[in-house]
């Protein structure tokens, strides 16, 4: 019998990496729980309703990935007219004063784990049971949306990269429900997350979205059917795009950068993540001939840094006292990625 391993990663994907329903109605409570609050304590004149926001982001790309520690990050944006921002004397507020508008309506509530606070992009609110969110503030223009930034007000469209991602989505996925590109888009963020070390400079979901739209079109459609396969031929392409080049164009502001000249650590630090385990991988797979289903569990297991839940994944599939005896043989090989059957 032949077979692959999307099964497997698929099984480990849906338990394992993306939200499950009980997490995302949680995250949705409490977006709607702070939205509430702004709408009922923000001043009138500034003509605040559910249409004031501006959902973005891992939440509106639908690429939020679990968290041990609860470290979710949710952005929720707000917009207000930029003749609405301006002060008792008619003043145009900085955009420390707008984002002072939203930090004074959270910052005397102790329910929170800390005191919200005003970052260089957004209000902070973090909760006790680990997750926070970020409220960018923006001021609606005739040319567009502006962010209210660390000391300007920034170019910017949140929107337009929710649009554009979801389009490569639907435009490059072969499945049947176009959802294939985003799958690989959550494993790349939880593979991060599992093998960062405190101290690295780890690429945000935005950047390893841009990463892999970017090679995913050039990978062979066949490919793109095995979660298995999509998933490493995209780590070798983003593997070789970073080895020509480390900066990041936007994907939607034209001259704009999400990784700049001189500023490359955290696409460098990916770089070498991405060496390391595919060497890693490929060293553990090139040792199979005749192989054990339990030798490929381990061997995913080590590449996610996560081979308790392979190993629950593999038991799932096959039982507990079938998966140290399983014999498996290889049966094609392309590159270091081959299928399997039981021997």
């Amino acid at each position: 019998m032949k077979m692959d391993f999307s099964r497997e990663l698929e099984r480990y994907h849906d338990d394992y990496v993306t939200l499950l329903k009980e997490q995302q109605d949680e995250m949705r409570e409490r977006r709607n729980c702070n939205r509430s609050r702004i709408i009922n304590n923000i001043d009138k004149k500034y003509a605040i309703s559910e249409k004031s926001f501006v959902i973005q982001g891992s939440y509106a790309m639908h690429t939020m990935v679990q968290d041990k520690e609860n470290d979710y990050d949710i952005d929720d944006g707000i917009k207000i007219d930029e003749n609405l921002l301006v002060n008792e004397y008619s003043r145009k507020l900085t955009p420390s004063e707008a984002k002072s508008l939203i930090h004074d309506i959270f910052k005397d509530d102790s329910r929170f784990k800390d005191k919200p606070s005003i970052e260089k992009n957004c209000v902070r609110i973090k909760y006790c049971e680990g997750y926070h969110v970020d409220i960018p503030v923006y001021k609606e223009t005739n040319e567009g949306l502006k962010l209210a930034g660390k000391d300007d007000w920034e170019e910017t469209d949140p929107k337009g990269v929710t649009s554009w991602f979801n389009h490569a989505v639907k435009d490059k996925s072969p499945n049947d429900d176009n959802d294939q590109m985003r799958r690989v888009v959550r494993l790349f963020k939880s593979f991060i997350r599992n093998n960062e070390k405190e101290g690295d400079d780890v690429p945000s979901g935005f950047i390893i979205s841009k990463l892999v739209d970017e090679v995913y079109g050039s990978i062979d459609n066949k490919d793109k059917e095995r979660l298995d396969s999509t998933f490493l031929s995209t780590g070798r392409r983003i593997l070789n795009r970073l080895n020509k080049d480390l900066t990041i164009e936007h994907p939607v502001l034209e001259g704009k950068m999400l990784v700049d000249f001189g500023k490359t650590s955290k696409t460098e630090f990916f770089r070498r993540l991405l060496n390391d385990k595919i060497k890693e991988y490929d060293s553990n797979i090139s040792k199979m001939s005749n192989t054990h289903y339990e030798n490929v569990i381990k061997s995913w297991g080590i590449l996610f840094n996560a081979k308790e839940e392979f190993e629950k994944v593999g038991k799932s599939f096959i039982g507990p006292s079938k998966l140290a005896s399983e014999n498996l043989v290889k049966v094609e090989k392309e590159g270091a990625l081959g299928g399997y059957a039981c021997a």
